[in-house]
């Protein structure tokens, strides 16, 4: 049964009608970390950051194990509202998971990192991750760009 609801909220969030995929999410009786990842990538992708981090932070209260995919969303939803202090917090909370040298993950801080200025931990973790796809690149690449490092994002493009 929770296999159906999870579609539904999906289906839901995907059509822009959050409050009926939440509704769901309420009524269901055994939210796996699938349910809580379909509502936190709704919210973020509907542009209502704030309430993503209030169900994450409500998800990790009900000691549900987050995934690539909720802390990538979250390092979203910090970068779409500019709440830096919860980035961090985010950050140091990937730190403890097997998740900290994730390429989407990493790929999620690099661009958050760049968005509010801090060049130098977007590279630290680009850095670590373990590998790094087009995706790392173009933020990085843009990271640089954004910020007059026009040195760095050209030796950055040759190297791809």
């Amino acid at each position: 049964m929770y296999l159906y609801s999870n579609a539904l909220m999906d289906m839901h969030a995907k059509c822009g009608r959050m409050e009926n995929s939440m509704q769901l999410f309420v009524e269901s009786r055994n939210c796996t970390d699938v349910s809580w990842n379909r509502v936190i990538v709704g919210y973020v992708q509907a542009d209502n950051g704030k309430k993503a981090l209030s169900l994450f932070k409500d998800m990790l209260e009900c000691q549900v194990q987050g995934s690539e995919v909720t802390y990538s969303s979250v390092l979203h939803a910090c970068s779409g509202i500019a709440a830096m202090e919860p980035d961090r917090q985010s950050h140091s909370l990937l730190v403890k998971t097997i998740y900290d040298k994730n390429t989407a993950v990493g790929n999620a801080l690099i661009d958050m990192y760049a968005k509010f200025g801090s060049i130098r931990n977007a590279r630290l973790v680009f850095n670590m991750l373990r590998e790094c796809d087009q995706v790392s690149w173009s933020a990085m690449i843009a990271g640089y760009s954004v910020h007059g490092l026009c040195r760095e994002a050209l030796n950055a493009g040759n190297r791809v």
